[in-house]
């Protein structure tokens, strides 16, 4: 077929969805090619394509990019340059993009402010590969093209961003040493083309990542197999098996033991239609449908349903059904389903349903769900569940629930619910639940975490519940026993209030919004008796200005009568609402009401009453009868009475 190069990518596109990413003043593909594609591969496609074209192609996420290949720079690239100007030549290879500058005139000084118009975005959600090196040259790293392990688009960004940030040091060298030699105009078009690269960086990094962002859920590299798999296909005529052309074809095989068939000595030179293996059979294709008592064997392809008793095995890809009572394998891709006793492995990327006993594995990208009695593992992307009864593992990113019942593991960014007995593990971030039995670990978590001892995230937007939370800063709240945050809430309180005489609380969290509070207090009662408190409790903080705040705590002490530790139930339940007022950027005196509840246990045998007396009034004093323990009844006395209480919080 003849037709421009622009036209046959466009055809590759529209027929087979896989998509190509460029830059059209970058490379040009308006010349006309002749092409004879019948039975060639993608790969074999564009060799020919873009020979002596001067066009590189590598693959980056779910899409193909095209470069153009490394210029040579020659001695004549400032050949150009005149008197009282610079002359600027770009050379773009795989590696970089090099601005030289050559110049013979005095430069004047521009100063460091100079350099923020040259920053059009220091978002750290945006990073650019520019950097500036100590002679004439400005080097800009392209975006390299690779297969993708984890999030895409935020290790893109990453690398943008810490990128341009060396570059504004090296930049600001750079001018420091035109501006010795001072002459603006070199400085000016200095400036402006270094603009200019850095715009085009950053459009390339834009569509690279928006490329990415709208990929096709199982991405390239299972169209690219299936792609091998069509004949003509830039001519426009109907895929099909690009080989079978060339395969002999029978409508039914009925094989004992190879060679013992109908196809004899030609068994794996022949593709069947329906094929029926007393004991094993052995073909070089299969298009409808197959079974056998022990196994089947494919050396290409499967188009239809193979059905073994132990074993169905095909050496490229399987469109269809595979049942088998052991294992089922594939060493291309898979579509449809694969349902064993044992174990499912798919080589390459699937677009398909796995059932195991033990074992069901992928090779590279997923997408439909694996379910399986053991473990189930896919090497790239996971679209869809994992459901084992011991552990999930998708290498790359995971979107879609993984339920186990010991620990799932995504090695990307997880969306959805990650649910597992003992752990599970988001290598970047998290995007939706983690529900554990005793730890979740995590990047970046939008959503929530929940498990029976500790939660672990880098920053958290959500809610972490846990016996232990750790984070680096939380937008949302911490819930439990210990809350610990790098960048979180800390405040130490000192104050005084009618039951206790001296307070000491130390208030640490993920925000103010919601924190820990841990408390001791004490009080000299009958003439020089000892009574202390051991507090735990929890609060959130509301700013009504810039110097109010309000605190509402709640905090359970428990009271222990002249001595260390009390073992009868002895417990002082307080309620505070406090009004804190700002001296400074660290000291806030405060002030406010509180409401008391003591729910006591212990006997007085001298007056023979219940109750701790550490009220100094009461709005309610009731004693419930209780249990009979020893002889004796074990009563429980509650008071209730109002209180005040003011301190200082640092």
């Amino acid at each position: 077929m003849k037709a421009k190069q622009s036209e046959i990518l466009k055809t590759i596109t529209e027929k087979y969805g896989i998509r190509f990413s460029y830059s059209n003043n970058m490379v040009s593909l308006d010349k006309d090619v002749s092409l004879n594609v019948q039975g060639k591969s993608l790969k074999e496609v564009l060799d020919l394509l873009f020979t002596d074209h001067n066009v590189n192609y590598s693959v980056v996420g779910n899409q193909i990019v095209l470069k153009k290949k490394a210029v040579k720079k020659t001695a004549d690239a400032s050949a150009d340059s005149r008197k009282g100007a610079s002359s600027f030549v770009i050379v773009e290879n795989a590696n970089s993009i090099t601005l030289n500058s050559v110049s013979n005139e005095k430069e004047e000084e521009i100063s460091e402010d100079d350099f923020e118009e040259v920053q059009s975005d220091s978002s750290d959600k945006l990073e650019e590969t520019l950097m500036v090196s100590s002679d004439t040259t400005v080097k800009a790293p392209v975006l390299k093209a690779k297969k993708p392990k984890g999030d895409d688009v935020v290790s893109l960004r990453k690398q943008y961003l810490l990128e341009k940030r060396r570059l504004r040091d090296e930049y600001l060298t750079k001018m420091d040493s035109l501006t010795s030699r001072g002459n603006k105009e070199t400085k000016e078009d200095f400036k402006s083309s270094f603009k200019t690269i850095s715009q085009k960086l950053r459009e390339e990094l834009n569509e690279i990542a928006d490329s990415i962002e709208n990929r096709a859920p199982v991405g390239v590299w299972k169209r690219l197999q299936k792609f091998d798999n069509t004949s003509d296909s830039l001519s426009g005529k109907e895929g099909q098996n690009s080989d079978s052309a060339t395969y002999t074809t029978v409508p039914l095989s009925v094989t004992f033991v190879p060679p013992m068939g109908t196809n004899g000595m030609q068994g794996p030179k022949i593709v069947n239609k329906t094929s029926l293996n007393i004991l094993a059979g052995t073909s070089r294709g299969l298009d409808g449908f197959e079974i056998g008592a022990l196994v089947n064997v494919e050396k290409e392809f499967v188009n239809g349903v193979q059905i073994a008793g132990l074993s169905n095995i095909v050496g490229k890809n399987v469109n269809g059904v595979q049942i088998a009572g052991l294992t089922n394998s594939s060493s291309g891709y898979a579509e449809g389903v694969q349902v064993s006793g044992l174990t499912n492995v798919v080589k390459d990327s699937m677009y398909c349903f796995q059932f195991a006993g033990l074992v069901n594995s992928s090779g590279g990208n997923s997408l439909g769900g694996q379910f399986s009695g053991l473990v189930n593992f896919s090497n790239g992307y996971m679209y869809g569940p994992q459901c084992a009864g011991l552990a999930n593992v998708a290498n790359g990113m995971m979107t879609g629930p993984q339920l186990a019942g010991f620990i799932n593991v995504a090695n990307g960014s997880q969306k959805g619910i990650q649910s597992a007995g003992f752990m599970n593990v988001a290598k970047h971030n998290s995007e939706g639940c983690q529900l554990a039995g005793f730890m979740n670990t995590t990047g970046d978590l939008r959503g929530a975490q929940a498990a029976g001892f500790i939660n672990v995230a880098k920053r958290v937007k959500g809610v972490q519940i846990g016996v232990i939370n750790i984070a680096d800063t939380v937008a949302g709240a911490q819930i439990g026993i210990l809350n610990i945050a790098k960048k979180g809430y800390r405040r130490l309180e000192i104050w005084g209030s009618e039951s206790l005489y001296g307070n000491i609380a130390f208030k640490m969290g993920g925000s103010r919004s919601f924190y820990n509070i841990f408390a001791v207090g004490a009080q000299i009662y009958d003439g020089g008796k000892l009574r202390t408190g051991y507090g735990i409790g929890f609060g959130s903080e509301l700013k009504a200005s810039q110097t109010i705040c309000v605190n509402i705590d709640a905090i359970s002490y428990n009271i222990n009568e002249d001595g260390l530790w009390t073992n009868k139930l002895n417990l002082l339940n307080q309620l505070r609402v406090n009004v804190g007022i700002a001296l400074g950027e660290r000291t806030t005196i405060f002030f406010g009401p509180t409401f008391n509840v003591m729910v006591s246990q212990i006997y007085n045998a001298d007056k023979n009453e219940y109750g701790s007396n550490i009220a100094p009034w009461t709005v309610f004093n009731e004693t419930y009868d209780g249990r009979v323990d020893k002889g004796r009844k074990e009563n429980t006395n509650v008071k209730m009475w109002p209180g005040f209480n003011a301190g200082i919080r640092f």
